[in-house]
């Protein structure tokens, strides 16, 4: 693949589109089976009305380095003025472009092969479900945007299938005790460790995952990224950011207790989560990050004056909600460059914790990066790639983090990730979801 960007001219060809009204009621992942040999991008929010499926790829845009989510807003937007809408057009949705990137803006590791720092696609065929109506998109155009220089793959072929070892306990326990001694010398004042795990199954069923996923989580983003053999998965309960118009949307997600025994316990842990004061610190250096980031382009900003308890199946957590009114027109990705990544995956300060991370988490990949939908309006959502796995040569490798200040315990910081790395991992067989329905 080249590793130089194309040129982009106001005569660039325009991308023909048919769009078709197909009915009320559409199973995204009934279609996803019978295409399963193609690129597929799914996403899904069940509580939200919404679900799209994207299969083959008419366009794809890739990107890497550090600019790469400039880059890649330049191209999307050239993309998206360049479709020319055919068909039942009226009342249909904006056609979108489907994706995601990364935590860092490269990607080492086997495992990650197939995927770049940012990967965007046009697909041949979009299914949109929307607000009681499902619609079809159809191209067969094709084109390809590349630039950087991590775009023909993560390593060569010849490299290792990837085997991750299993961080001992002890291993994680120095690792936090290690950052501790940094913030309390002033090196950080936060910055949020991840572990993995791996499920071998050479037969595991990524459809079947998918559909628990959605029916239990119904209140969380359910997403899948498909470049060819290997799948990203999750259902992600923490929104990146939404665009409409003039208004950016984004949260604070951070702060985690486990659900109580009953509900007088489940009472006194949201209590709990309230007035700690670890967690509010954790909670208060996402807040104060995206506010200090978002002042510069924003005219209005309103901010929930204190954060709410949220429960998802697998713990609680602090939020925060954060509505602002842009002062321009911005692209989603450009919105995206200049929040990613917050503390609440990465740390405080963020240069600094995200070097640490790339020396100590180099296989991260797109957990902890983002994935979405932007459209041909400016409208968007990207969530940030939580709660999520990766599928690879018959091995799901999944990833949960613990956000680290002052006053943590590593005992603690541990059993809070095995609560997240529940989120996907009861999910994995028909036992699994068994097991967890009866407990």
């Amino acid at each position: 693949m080249s590793s130089a960007s194309r040129p982009r001219t106001p005569k660039s060809p325009i991308i023909p589109l048919q769009v078709r009204m197909i009915g009320t009621e559409i199973d995204m992942l009934s279609i996803m089976r019978e295409h399963v040999d193609k690129p597929l991008v799914y996403w899904e929010h069940p509580d939200g009305g919404e679900a799209m499926l994207g299969i083959g790829e008419a366009v794809r845009i890739e990107t890497s380095g550090p600019g790469r989510l400039h880059e890649a807003a330049t191209a999307v937007r050239d993309v998206l003025d360049r479709l020319d809408l055919d068909g039942d057009t009226d009342g249909a949705p904006a056609p979108m472009l489907l994706g995601g990137f990364a935590f860092g803006d490269t990607i080492t590791g086997h495992a990650w092969r197939e995927f770049t720092p940012c990967r965007f696609v046009l697909a041949e065929t979009t299914y949109l479900f929307r607000l009681g109506r499902a619609w079809r998109f159809e191209t067969a155009y094709h084109e390809a945007f590349e630039s950087g220089e991590n775009i023909a793959g993560t390593g060569p072929e010849a490299e290792p299938p990837h085997e991750p070892a299993e961080e001992s306990d002890g291993n994680w326990d120095s690792r936090v005790r290690r950052v501790l001694a940094r913030i309390d010398a002033g090196d950080l004042d936060k910055i949020v460790l991840s572990r993995s795990v791996a499920h071998k199954d050479p037969d595991f069923d990524l459809l079947a995952a998918l559909d628990r996923l959605r029916r239990n989580r119904t209140s969380c983003a359910t997403f899948c990224v498909k470049p060819r053999d290997t799948a990203f998965f999750g259902s992600t309960p923490e929104m990146l950011l939404h665009t409409e118009g003039n208004q950016l949307k984004t949260q604070a997600l951070a702060g985690t207790i486990a659900h109580g025994k009953d509900p007088a316990d489940e009472r006194e842990r949201m209590s709990m989560l309230r007035t700690s004061a670890k967690d509010r610190r954790e909670h208060q250096a996402v807040v104060g990050f995206l506010k200090n980031t978002l002042e510069g382009i924003c005219t209005v900003m309103i901010t929930d004056p204190e954060p709410a308890v949220v429960r998802y199946p697998e713990a609680m957590h602090l939020r925060t909600r954060i509505h602002s009114r842009l002062r321009s027109p911005a692209e989603p990705l450009e919105l995206a460059a200049l929040i990613h990544p917050t503390p609440a995956v990465c740390g405080v300060p963020q240069e600094r914790a995200s070097q640490l991370l790339a020396d100590e988490e180099s296989a991260r990949g797109w957990y902890t990066g983002a994935v979405g939908w932007i459209d041909a309006n400016g409208t968007s959502s990207l969530s940030v790639a939580l709660r999520s796995a990766l599928l690879c040569d018959g091995e799901v490798i999944m990833w949960a983090g613990a956000g680290i200040v002052a006053g943590s315990d590593p005992a603690a910081e541990r059993e809070e990730v095995e609560l997240k790395l529940n989120a996907v991992r009861t999910h994995l067989t028909a036992a699994g979801e068994a097991e967890r329905n009866e407990a």
